[in-house]
């Protein structure tokens, strides 16, 4: 009985030890967003080295725009509380752990997101 309840103890450590990852980069994704509405133009180093960079550009729409090791990867167009994706390119199944929080972040679903990798 002490080895299944150990065996449990072990994946639940597991679990946890995945989600703090996630919920990391989806932290510091949030952060950039933010830092950039307040600050103007940010970046930051990621795991693994990579660079994240955000801009914004304000009017009529905000366009928000998030770079990957200096690739424009996307631009979100947000106007009175809606939010479209108006640009996809360099679409690189590696960058979606960026991607989709940067995307959530800013209202657009999941879905959206996997629609335009052709994932689903």
């Amino acid at each position: 009985m002490k080895n299944n309840n150990m065996e449990l103890a072990q994946d639940s450590k597991t679990d946890d030890q995945q989600k703090p990852k996630h919920f990391k980069i989806e932290t510091t994704v949030m952060k950039l967003v933010v830092d950039s509405y307040l600050h103007g133009a940010q970046t930051c180093e990621v795991q693994k080295g990579k660079i994240l960079g955000v801009s914004i550009h304000q009017g009529a729409c905000d366009s928000i725009h998030l770079f990957i090791n200096d690739d424009h990867k996307v631009t979100v167009e947000v106007s009175q509380g809606i939010s479209r994706i108006s640009l996809m390119q360099k679409k690189n199944i590696e960058d979606i752990d960026y991607i989709l929080p940067f995307m959530k972040c800013l209202g657009v679903s999941e879905g959206q997101v996997l629609k335009n990798y052709s994932i689903i």
